[in-house]
């Protein structure tokens, strides 16, 4: 037998069972005449078959193999091969002597079926062995493996397979010859009959537990399937949940980045209006400086206008006096022109006053003044033309009085001339007044509508000023939103890309697949069992199925070392029993073959009952007949009637086992996915724990997060309001000008070789260290220091001066030279520069003034 190796894991691991030597137990050989083929044994290491079983193993074993074994083992001593191999060696059946007719009945020896071959070094293997046989056919190793399954608990006292084991011995017997009857073998053979028919419904009662226990199985299997499909919906809600969730994240983004294109959007609305507004501004003061200039302009040509008619009145009072009485009516009608002219100025000088009220709107003024150009023009040229007849009058005066007439007569005719230029003048003047006051309402109204367009100007920016500081603060709150959006994603992404279960970058597998245009639903599993051969998780559930069967394996372990021994010591019984009736056995030979008529008309109606498992074994009873025939050939003595009575028994075994082993079979496959659906279950639960898990540490991130903005906005208003405490009021600060009120001899050079404003640019510290300093070094308390600090200015600039003046001058009158008082300076500043201690300063001064003062004392004695 095999034992179970250290571990099931071990096993689950290799596909393969290793011998241990201890628990090596008797060994039985497989012929080739057995019609089983397990595939799931091969030589040296047993490979487990999904489908293996250890209670099908062991019914064969203890069936048919178990008879086959002894019949080789009866052959053998009576001489019929040389060794085991021969046994299943093709040439063997043809070179194998018959000799048992040769051999003497007292020299053959029964062997026990358990006794062991001699063993060839300590190496132990699990199968059957076919070592060669070339000199050494005795130095056999025979062995066979136990499977690992579960065994179904066997209740019966003695090996099913002990009839077959009689009816080979019988046959055996029937060969020898020997026709001897007895009593003993006839009980033998009733007592045969009792447990074949005990072990049929042994049989029948273990195929009815098997089915239950299958039922049962199913029934688990279904409950399993329903608790998966409850499982499959959990899933499926946790899926649409997280669905939800990403879709949640995804439109806060696209929130976020509506939030900012509007902010941009609103921005560039904001710089478009001011930019409209600093035009409107740029124009309105380009209008007014227009206005402005053309006021100015308008002004120098009414004062040039005036001036030159005043400078035609003066030419037109001498002309008028050089021409005397025939002026007379002239200057009449000058005086009128200037009256005329007056109320024009006055009008002029009202229309400049209008025209001052109403600067935007001088600009249609251009005309009139070109009017008015063309007037002057128009006044010049007849001052020219009239000038050139005054000389000419007056030479012809000063000629001749002849020329008196005519004068007069050129006198009528300028005086016409004269009075048709003033009527016209007048005409114009008074047209150029209409069109005036008509262009002077023009402009008013376009001085009104101005004014309103300003008037509507002004407001539309307040409204804009308003929208502005409106969408500054809807711009804040929207930046401010971004700003937690921003810093909550990056954190959810240092978060995945983090995060690792058992060593394994999960977090960078879900942003990969995140950053996918198609998401797979289960992409991470293909890509953990791709790339890291991972298809599960274990559970503890796991470990504990397999310490539960490690101690199921260690439970059957120890029932099949006693069901090992009991079979043992069973076989040896029989052995014993047989080897002490072999005599008389041999001569009821003949009796039994009618009793094993008999019995096998019982087998038939035994057979008739199994029918319905023969229809699944069609191939295998066809090797079972080639085997069958194989056997019919070696064993030239054995009768028709008793072997196809041996094929029956052989078929009912190998029928029953090949339907047990199938009904295993299926039970395995059935728990395998069972195991499976198991192992699905788990997954799909834990990945929807971690799932959950991750969200709620997600939600617990998020919370932290927000209660970490909230302490950094009351830590940064909390700074804000040190920093103003710090700062101070900055209209207190001193600069030149406060300070000049303060200081009356204060002056700008002064101010700035004192280099004041160096101060503004020291930090706290410097500034704090700087009055310390002060307190320190003049030993005044800080509450006395603003009093202080004129007192030491005061010393500073007129006592110490004072005094060092006058101990100058006697030092000086006294020893002829200064008082040194740089270099004692010095020596004092460095004796504070080694002890930093301002008391324990020697200062050179006064060893200098104790010297003079003695020696001014001591001339003044005499």
């Amino acid at each position: 037998m095999l034992a179970v190796g250290n571990s099931f894991d071990e096993i689950r691991s290799s596909g393969k069972i290793p011998l241990s030597l201890s628990e090596e137990k008797f060994d039985y050989t497989e012929s080739e005449f057995d019609e089983n083929d397990d595939s799931a044994v091969s030589e040296g290491h047993i490979k487990l078959d999904k489908s293996f079983n250890f209670r099908g193993f062991m019914d064969m074993l203890t069936g048919k193999q178990k008879a086959f074994e002894l019949a080789h083992q009866l052959d053998v001593k009576r001489g019929v091969s040389s060794g085991m191999d021969e046994l299943v060696s093709p040439d063997a059946l043809t070179e194998q002597p018959s000799n048992d007719e040769k051999a003497p009945v007292g020299a053959i020896r029964r062997v026990p079926s358990g006794a062991r071959h001699a063993t060839v070094g300590p190496t132990l293997e699990a199968t059957p062995v076919r070592q060669t046989t070339q000199g050494r056919g005795s130095d056999l190793l025979l062995m066979q493996s136990t499977p690992l399954a579960k065994p179904a608990t066997l209740s019966r006292t003695q090996p099913k397979d002990l009839l077959r084991e009689k009816l080979i011995e019988n046959h055996h017997r029937k060969a020898s010859g020997n026709s001897v009857g007895s009593g003993q073998a006839q009980r033998d053979m009733v007592q045969e009959q009792k447990d074949l028919r005990e072990e049929m419904s042994r049989l029948q009662e273990e195929l009815a537990a098997l089915e239950n226990r299958q039922l049962k199985k199913d029934g688990e299997i279904s409950q399993l399937n329903r608790t998966l499909n409850d499982k499959d919906m959990q899933l499926a809600e946790l899926k649409k949940q997280l669905e939800s969730k990403t879709g949640e994240v995804i439109s806060q983004e696209l929130k976020a980045a509506n939030a900012h294109q509007r902010a941009k959007t609103l921005e560039n609305e904001l710089e478009q209006q001011k930019n409209k507004v600093r035009v409107l501004e740029k124009a309105m003061e380009t209008t007014a400086m227009e206005v402005e200039a053309e006021r100015t302009r308008l002004n120098k040509d009414l004062e040039q206008v005036t001036l030159e008619y005043k400078k035609y009145k003066v030419e037109t009072g001498l002309r008028s006096n050089e021409t005397s009485n025939t002026l007379q009516q002239i200057k009449g009608k000058n005086k009128i022109l200037k009256d005329d002219l007056e109320k024009k100025t006055n009008e002029v000088n009202e229309l400049r006053d209008n025209i001052s009220t109403k600067e935007k709107e001088v600009s249609n003024l251009k005309n009139l003044l070109a009017d008015l150009k063309v007037l002057v023009n128009e006044l010049r040229a007849d001052k020219s033309t009239v000038d050139v007849q005054l000389d000419i009058q007056k030479k012809e005066l000063e000629a001749a009085s002849s020329k008196l007439n005519s004068l007069r007569v050129e006198f009528d005719q300028l005086k016409n001339e004269k009075d048709t230029e003033i009527n016209t003048l007048k005409a114009d003047i008074e047209n150029n007044w209409k069109k005036k006051q008509v262009r002077l309402e023009e402009v008013e109204a376009k001085c009104n509508d101005l004014t309103a367009l300003l008037q509507k100007s002004y407001e539309t920016n307040k409204e804009l000023s308003v929208q502005l500081k409106r969408k500054d603060t809807e711009i804040g709150k929207i930046n401010d939103q971004l700003k937690r959006t921003t810093v909550e994603k990056d954190s959810l992404r240092d978060f995945l890309e983090k995060a690792k279960w058992f060593e394994i970058p999960v977090g960078t597998i879900l942003l990969d697949l995140f950053k996918k245009q198609r998401r797979p639903a289960n992409g991470y599993k293909t890509i953990l069992s791709e790339k890291y051969e991972i298809v599960g998780f274990r559970l503890t559930s796991d470990d504990e199925l397999l310490n539960n069967l490690r101690q199921k394996v260690g439970s059957l372990e120890n029932s099949n070392n006693l069901l090992q021994e009991e079979l043992e010591s069973k076989i040896k019984n029989t052995q014993e029993m047989f080897g002490s009736q072999e005599a008389s056995m041999k001569n009821d030979i003949i009796k039994l073959s009618e009793d094993l008529k008999a019995r096998s008309a019982m087998i038939d109606k035994l057979q008739s009952v199994i029918d319905s498992l023969q229809k699944d074994a069609a191939a295998l009873l066809k090797e079972k007949d080639e085997s069958v025939n194989k056997n019919i050939e070696l064993s030239q003595h054995i009768a028709q009637l008793q072997e196809d009575q041996l094929q029956r028994d052989n078929t009912t075994f190998l029928e029953l086992c090949q339907k047990n082993q199938e009904i295993l079979q299926y039970n395995h496959e059935m728990m395998e996915k069972m195991h499976v659906m198991e192992a699905e279950l788990r997954s799909v639960v834990k990945a929807s724990n971690d799932l959950q898990f991750s969200i709620s540490e997600k939600e617990a991130v998020l919370k932290e997060k927000q209660q970490i903005i909230t302490d950094l906005q009351m830590n940064i208003n909390q700074l804000r309001k040190n920093l103003e405490k710090l700062k101070g009021n900055p209209a207190d600060m001193i600069s030149f000008e406060s300070a000049q009120r303060i200081y009356h001899n204060l002056d700008r050079k002064m101010y700035n070789t004192l280099m004041v404003d160096q101060v503004n640019q020291l930090d706290l510290v410097e500034l704090q260290n700087v009055v310390k300093n002060i307190i320190l070094l003049l030993e005044t308390p800080f509450s006395k220091l603003s009093k202080k600090m004129p007192l030491v200015s005061i010393y500073l600039r007129y006592e110490k001066s004072l005094c060092f003046h006058f101990a100058n001058k006697l030092h000086f009158q006294v020893y002829q030279e200064p008082i040194d008082i740089k270099k004692f300076t010095n020596d004092a500043y460095s004796q504070y520069l080694e002890r930093h201690d301002i008391t324990k300063i020697k200062h050179p001064l006064e060893i200098c003034l104790e010297k003079l003062y003695d020696e001014v004392r001591s001339r003044l004695k005499y």
